[in-house]
């Protein structure tokens, strides 16, 4: 081989795609039985079947299906967003690993053939085999064909980034230039914990050398007591991550094959950092870590992961992968329009006019939408059929599936051609597909090694559930928020803090939690509200009159904070409902309500009509009537005011 096909060689930008988790679902074991048809089968519950009408007699579920890697994420195969990254970055030869066999990998190589994915100058392979049960294996394998020859990119496919990534890999082959050692630099992107696309089980904690990024010490779980850091790592200046998560790019060199060839105890990408980690004195080999604090890389893990990273689609933090940017589909595919509230549909779809649709949704094409329907958070495919009054929330719907009158569908995938029967109820947490039923789970995956357990018997360590995952992230990010507000809202009452600066904090807030301006009214009247509460220990158990006037003097301090919030008849109404649920969260605050009604009422942040509407409109909540009763007394004199009002009207 001469000199200048070596050259020729080394310039060809590679990358790996794994197009499964090896028997691991991002959706729980359940699912992942019906991956291996040898497995556990669904269906069995008997509630569940009644809600479909197609039951398929065979229990095993067509490939195209139970591939993952071709599951719809806001209306387009996930499989498509890796591969858009991988394409538009320059990558020039992309190998997917399949390890569901034939079956998946034919699925896939369908996929590729059918879509824009196969006139492109790139080569894309599939390669399938059964064998393989875990990341180390598949390596190995493609290690024996000799397919890799150059520094590469390892990606799983439930990765999403719209950053480049040939300037990783540019950045990686200068830290080789100055550790020849460096076999291998993680991208980790900054997600606070409890942010809704990060999962409830990401704990891990990096420690790093602070000028190099060079990582010392590696933990699948945040240790509450200590950080192990060998001696021989030690420096002078080291950072702990806490607050990022793996993004599921690896940027490689050449020798990471060889590596898992030679170490038949590399099973997944954790066994070959803590490996690398534990034997860099003998064996010479260093990691490194990017911190990604700008622009987007995330890796779905859970369902909590995908519904999450969904919203951040339909909010355009991904641009350009967003619904109305034509990637990985066909030239004669469909085209979306965005509209308020971040609603995609095309312009062949039916939807009533009394519908209520948003915030984030996508609508594909000839797709109906009948009288009271209410969908918010989630993705409809082409050619649904959605009945009258159907609920829809935080769900991914494919095609061609129908939803009888009446339905509620909440946090579920309905995969292609599923049909849900009328009055039905799906939810949380399924995936229909084919007409059967197989239910959801967010698992932990993670499993201690020894030197860990010994660790925690030595420590006594008693896990205080600190990591639980939230029911509802984004009631999570809420909760969070209206918490953050109140703090803000307690420290400007104390320390005398401009209400401008006041304003600006609460601003900081809504944007780093990603919620909407109508949330803001909520969190600060509760907040104004719960001051005091915040301020007295003995608070509730002070006289009613004590109590009034502790809040009244809150009330007023913020009473100019009020109007920059309160602007339109839905922000009234926002106000409302956020004082009756914390009367009824707070039983002190239940005889205050009354009064704090005429005080916002008095300075024009509440308006008669919009009172009057909000009291005479029946309550979800348990005990707003009784709740209603407290304030009869205001009512009555608005009511009699009103009607003085139009009678000197009526006099002129």
């Amino acid at each position: 081989m001469g000199k200048g096909e070596v050259e020729e060689q080394e310039d060809i930008f590679q990358a790996i795609l794994l197009a499964d988790n090896f028997g691991v679902s991002i959706f729980g074991s359940e699912w992942a039985d019906k991956q291996n048809p040898g497995g556990n089968q669904f269906g069995e519950d008997d509630e569940d079947e009644e809600i479909t009408q197609n039951k398929s007699k065979e229990d095993e579920i067509a490939p195209g299906f139970t591939q993952e890697s071709l599951m719809h994420l806001g209306n387009r195969k996930l499989i498509d967003y890796a591969l858009e990254a991988l394409t538009v970055s320059g990558v020039q030869e992309i190998y997917i690993f399949c390890s569901t066999g034939t079956k998946g990998g034919d699925a896939l190589k369908a996929h590729i053939k059918d879509s824009k994915w196969s006139d492109l100058t790139v080569k894309i392979q599939v390669i399938c085999s059964e064998d393989c049960q875990s990341l180390g294996d598949a390596l190995r394998e493609l290690d024996a064909k000799g397919t890799i020859r150059n520094d590469f990119i390892l990606m799983s496919t439930g990765v999403i980034t719209n950053k480049g990534l040939k300037p990783w890999l540019e950045m990686h082959r200068a830290t080789m230039k100055s550790d020849k050692g460096a076999v291998m630099t993680l991208v980790h992107r900054v997600v606070p914990e409890g942010h809704r696309s990060r999962s409830s089980n990401s704990r891990t904690s990096v420690v790093v050398d602070a000028s190099t990024r060079k990582i010392l010490a590696y933990n699948e779980r945040v240790p509450e007591k200590r950080i192990k850091v060998p001696l021989a790592s030690i420096k002078e200046e080291m950072e702990v991550y806490l607050d990022t998560v793996d993004s599921g790019i690896a940027i490689c060199s050449s020798s990471v094959l060889p590596l898992f060839t030679d170490n038949f105890d590399f099973a997944n990408m954790v066994d070959f950092i803590k490996g690398i980690l534990m034997n860099e004195e003998i064996m010479g080999n260093t990691i490194y870590v990017h911190r990604l604090e700008k622009g987007y890389a995330n890796k779905i893990t859970d369902f909590d992961t995908y519904l999450g990273i969904s919203n951040d689609i339909m909010e355009r933090w991904t641009y350009p992968l967003v619904p109305d940017m034509p990637f990985g589909s066909n030239p004669d595919d469909s085209i979306y329009s965005m509209n308020f509230n971040f609603v995609y549909k095309v312009t062949d779809v039916e939807c009533a006019r009394n519908a209520m649709i948003g915030p984030n949704v996508i609508i594909g094409s000839k797709s109906k939408l009948n009288e009271g329907v209410q969908i918010s958070k989630s993705s409809i495919g082409n050619n649904c059929v959605i009945g009258k009054n159907v609920f829809i929330e935080h769900c991914q719907i494919g095609n061609n599936v129908k939803i009888g009158d009446g339905s509620k569908i909440v946090r579920s995938i309905l995969l292609d051609g599923s049909i849900i029967k009328a009055a039905s109820s799906v939810g949380p947490m399924v995936i229909i597909a084919e007409g059967q039923t197989c239910k959801i789970a967010i698992e932990d995956t993670f499993e201690k090694s020894d030197d860990e357990e010994e660790s925690d018997d030595e420590d006594d360590f008693k896990s205080e559930g600190s990591f639980a995952p939230e029911p509802d992230n984004q009631e999570s990010d809420t909760k969070r928020f209206c918490a953050e507000v109140l703090e803000s809202i307690l420290r400007a009452f104390t320390d005398n803090v401009d209400l401008d600066n006041l304003a600006v904090e609460i601003h900081g807030s809504r944007t780093a939690n990603f919620m909407y301006f109508d949330d803001v009214p909520n969190a600060v009247v509760k907040g104004i509200v719960g001051v005091p509460l915040k301020l007295y220990p003995d608070f509730e158990q002070m006289p009613p009159k004590t109590q009034w006037d502790k809040t009244s003097e809150v009330m007023v301090r913020f009473k100019k904070l009020m109007p920059q919030y309160v602007k339109t008849d839905k922000a009234q109404k926002i106000v409302l409902q956020a004082l009756e649920e914390h009367a009824l969260d707070n039983a002190y605050f239940r005889p205050l309500l009354m009064k704090v009604l005429h005080y916002y009422y008095d300075i024009d942040i509440l308006s008669q009509e919009m009172i009057l509407n909000w009291y005479k409109t029946p309550s979800e909540y348990t005990g707003a009537a009784e709740l209603r009763k407290m304030v009869e007394k205001f009512i009555e004199w608005l009511e009699t005011a009103s009607e003085e009002s139009d009678s000197e009207d009526d006099d002129e």
